[in-house]
């Protein structure tokens, strides 16, 4: 099998000599393509929560809708941290984990 391959590639060298240029080229032109990022994203993963209670005021916000979620995504694995804002109408949460 090995010698048939050989010889075939001795009789037709110019289909190969062919068919290695155009593979050259291929992974030349792929190569100059190619999409990649020269600095790694180092942020953690973030998850932003965002609720409106048009009805509630901060500080109800802040109670009812803000510390029940804060408590909740604690108790998640591989926590970093969960900050939240309570303006008016709305809460905020943010959730960091590890990678």
């Amino acid at each position: 099998m090995i010698e048939y391959l050989i010889a075939a590639a001795l009789r037709f060298r110019v289909a190969v000599i062919g068919l290695v240029l155009l593979l050259v080229a291929a992974g030349a032109w792929a190569f100059a393509n190619i999409n990649f990022d020269a600095f790694p994203d180092l942020t953690p993963n973030q998850v932003q929560v965002i609720t409106v209670a048009s009805e509630l005021s901060p500080n109800e916000i802040e109670n009812l809708v803000s510390y029940p979620m804060e408590t909740a995504m604690m108790g998640l694995p591989r926590t970093l941290g969960v900050r939240s804002i309570s303006i008016c109408t709305q809460s905020v949460e943010r959730w960091h984990s590890q990678r």
